[in-house]
């Protein structure tokens, strides 16, 4: 379904909205992110599981042996607990003897726990995780962390390729990348989006803080065709607050090729969400392109509303849509509904 964005509502609230509608998934799975594993653990080790069975009753124990510390100081041996019964909170539960995991542990006292909850945490220690994690463990804040996290983008692990999508917006020195890692970060988004990643969302945030306007190229054919699905409202925001005249541009540039009715109400959709000023010329476009009354009307009002004459509609199209168009411009009178007591 459409859902218009109005030029009524601030883009920042907008955004927040698109947030909560598109990142669910991607909002669990930060704090379990291998780097932030790292990034919260006192010790980072390979291990193998060595036993798996019941510890005191109701709690399940896996007993971990440090094959190689990557980060900080363990003992040879870890024992790792949590309760026994299923949950989505659960680490253990599919741990078995023999298996080698990466590690990554925070004190507890005399004791270790893992740093998270869930699955997620305890990743098997396959090649290319344990490559990245070490990178990771060795790399300095700011940049060389950044590196590590942008050179993992276009890994073919799926772990290590979303795990560095969903850190890349958290990392405050990220609007000072240099523009090969920009392109770097505009690709992953070209790749994730047909996709529909887990890490989608965070290179749309990542882009966003960027203000990369390549990304918008790559964005409006998705939004416009409506393949970005459950992104829409995302894609759109994001578009809107990198950079509104780059995207009248884009969608100027595409008006005489837009292929369909839906496509034409979405350009709309963002033209309508614009300043006025740089929305002018693309709206003047669509309302000589469009056949379907419905969206020059919307064109035409969004036009008059922000300060169009009318004179230079009146040549354009027939009477009555200016009529209807004039009165969707008008400003709506907010409604009142009487509350009385039960």
């Amino acid at each position: 379904m459409l859902t218009f964005l109005h030029t009524r509502v601030p883009v920042l609230s907008l955004w927040v909205v698109a947030m909560a509608a598109a990142r669910p998934a991607a909002s669990q799975d930060e704090a379990s992110a291998l780097a932030s594993l790292v990034g919260r653990a006192d010790v980072v080790s390979l291990a193998r599981a060595v036993r798996v069975g019941d510890g005191t009753p109701g709690q399940l124990q896996v007993v971990l042996r440090i094959e190689e510390t990557l980060l900080g100081t363990a003992p040879a041996i870890v024992t790792l607990s949590e309760p026994e019964e299923r949950g989505c909170g659960r680490a253990l539960l599919a741990v078995a003897t023999g298996q080698r995991f990466v590690a990554c542990l925070r004190r507890q006292g005399e004791n270790f726990a893992l740093v998270a909850a869930g699955a997620r945490a305890l990743p098997l220690a396959t090649a290319t995780v344990v490559a990245h994690v070490r990178a990771l463990a060795t790399a300095a804040a700011g940049m060389p962390r950044l590196t590590v996290l942008i050179d993992a983008l276009d890994s073919d692990d799926a772990r290590v390729c979303t795990d560095a999508a969903l850190a890349l917006p958290l990392e405050p020195t990220l609007p000072a990348i240099g523009a090969d890692q920009r392109a770097a970060v505009v690709a992953a988004l070209r790749r994730a989006l047909p996709a529909r990643s887990r890490g989608l969302p965070s290179l749309v945030v990542a882009c966003t803080h960027l203000g990369e306007s390549a990304a918008i190229e790559v964005m409006l054919p998705s939004y416009l065709d409506g393949s970005s699905g459950p992104a829409e409202r995302l894609l759109a925001t994001a578009m809107l607050q990198i950079d509104q005249g780059a995207l009248a541009r884009a969608l100027g540039a595409r008006i005489d090729r837009l292929a369909s009715p839906l496509e034409r109400a979405r350009a709309l959709t963002l033209l309508d969400a614009m300043d006025g000023v740089v929305a002018r010329a693309p709206l003047q476009a669509l309302v000589r392109a469009a056949a379907e009354r419905g969206t020059r009307v919307r064109a035409c009002a969004c036009l008059l509303r922000n300060g169009a004459p009318e004179s230079d509609l009146a040549g354009v199209v027939e009477p009555a849509v200016l009529d209807s168009a004039r009165q969707a411009a008008k400003p709506q009178r907010p409604r009142f509904r009487s509350i009385r007591p039960e």
